[in-house]
């Protein structure tokens, strides 16, 4: 009788560790920093079910440098609207870092897209282009 090692999958049920299946896709981690309480709330939902994980949304990009280095989200995405001087440089100074999230800029006046470049962005979306497939693509990481 051959002896076959068990495993257990995250469920918790025994599988053969001999069994090929890979393992789901690990979730996109966003971190999403908007004034606007309803787009915070629309993209979080978009997002979500699009099987990306929002790990914050926050309001203010005051404490958000601190909240991206406790939960080292793929992707941070920023509203730059609002914001031109204080989320560029929020962007910049991510960027630069050892193993920084990848910077999404996003805002509702395409013209903020040159902005985009100066600040080490990885990508600029117009805030009605969001979707869970393009922030996938800026952290290089499959949907889960």
């Amino acid at each position: 009788m051959k002896d076959t090692a068990l495993a257990h999958s995250a469920s918790g049920n025994p599988r053969a560790a001999s069994d090929t299946t890979e393992p789901a896709a690990q979730q996109v981690r966003v971190l999403i920093l908007d004034p606007h309480a309803s787009f915070r709330y629309a993209s979080k939902a978009l997002l979500q079910a699009e099987g990306l994980a929002v790990v914050a949304d926050l309001e203010r990009w005051e404490g958000a440098e601190d909240v991206a280095t406790a939960l080292r989200p793929d992707v941070l995405l920023i509203d730059v609207s609002p914001w031109q001087t204080e989320g560029l440089e929020l962007a910049r100074r991510l960027s630069v870092r050892a193993e920084p999230p990848a910077i999404v800029l996003m805002s509702a006046s395409p013209s903020d897209a040159i902005l985009a470049a100066s600040a080490g962005a990885d990508l600029f979306l117009d805030k009605a282009g969001i979707t869970a497939d393009a922030i996938a693509q800026a952290a290089g990481k499959p949907r889960s």
